[in-house]
């Protein structure tokens, strides 16, 4: 394991730092890297710091410091979505998710690497007075919306990167019999479950609001009505018809959350498809890492999950 600082020259402090933990999250910005260390040894915010237990899986910069009551100093940094909380105004034209994200890393000067061709061009957007952070997760689910290919945006050892979530899947089996040891289940409609979306469109030419509505007459029936509104400010009758069914067609469902503790994996990141196996659930088949919190601990390396399933996904 490696844990290298960058502070008036490069040192590896792997031997004297403690408690680290590795936090990374599917669609909730920056991943983290916290842990402890003596005062008299601690970096500087802003010094560089790149953490390799095996593999590449952070590389970002000290942004605070606590003194713990044991005279230790935590330390927790971040790699560069941490910069995607600036907020800015910026016009989004006539380009594909792609290319909206090389705009955003030129803007705050970051580097990128690996990022996938999305191809389709999205409608035009005004962001104004958002963080860079919301501009990048609406323009994904924008892209959602327009072909059904839902990407993820995530820092790679030091780069920016959009993989389609198909192609982060790993080869890897969680569950009672394969490195799970407790695990919560949970099947849900609270939370981000809709059988009723609305949409508003504000129509110049007429003066008026035009509304746009998809729903499904079954689950009203057995849930109540748990309606979506949205405020959209582009789009044609046809195209905004569609973008109202699609939403429908992702949020008619309930949402399974899987929790669970297991010996750790140095390939799994927020965002990562993992196969899950649980007999007592019935359950065999593929999941995204919503967070995954990796824990080192006398040598001993494990990780909790929190898992996303079904509609979801």
């Amino acid at each position: 394991m490696s844990l290298l600082i960058e502070c008036g020259g490069v040192k590896d402090i792997e031997n004297i730092a403690g408690n680290v933990t590795l936090t990374s999250c599917w669609k909730n910005g920056a991943s983290k890297l916290e842990f402890t260390i003596l005062p008299d040894l601690a970096p500087s915010n802003g010094s560089y710091l790149t953490f390799s237990p095996g593999a590449d899986m952070f590389a970002g910069r000290v942004f605070a410091h606590r003194r713990t009551q044991d005279r230790r100093i935590q330390l927790t940094a971040y790699d560069q979505l941490r910069y995607l909380k600036a907020k800015d105004t910026v016009m989004r034209k006539q380009m594909s998710l792609t290319q909206f994200i090389e705009v955003i890393a030129a803007n705050l000067q970051l580097r990128v690497a690996g990022l996938a061709n999305s191809v389709i061009p999205l409608d035009d957007y005004l962001f104004d007075n958002q963080t860079y952070l919301d501009m990048a997760y609406q323009s994904i689910s924008d892209n959602l919306m327009a072909n059904g290919y839902y990407y993820c945006l995530y820092d790679r050892f030091g780069a920016l990167a959009l993989t389609d979530l198909l192609d982060m899947r790993l080869p890897l089996i969680v569950g009672e019999q394969s490195l799970g040891f407790k695990y919560e289940y949970e099947v849900s409609i609270d939370s981000d479950t809709y059988n009723q979306v609305k949409l508003a469109y504000d129509n110049k030419k007429t003066g008026k609001r035009d509304i746009y509505i998809a729903r499904d007459g079954n689950n009203i029936g057995k849930w109540g009505i748990l309606q979506h509104f949205e405020k959209v400010t582009s789009g044609t009758d046809a195209q905004l018809i569609d973008k109202a069914n699609m939403l429908l067609k992702l949020k008619n469902r309930e949402t399974v959350t899987l929790t669970m503790s297991a010996l750790g994996d140095v390939r799994v990141r927020g965002g990562s498809g993992v196969r899950v196996i649980l007999n007592d659930c019935g359950i065999d088949l593929w999941a995204i890492v919503d967070k995954v919190v990796h824990k080192w601990s006398n040598g001993i390396h494990t990780m909790d999950l929190t898992l996303v399933i079904d509609g979801s996904l």
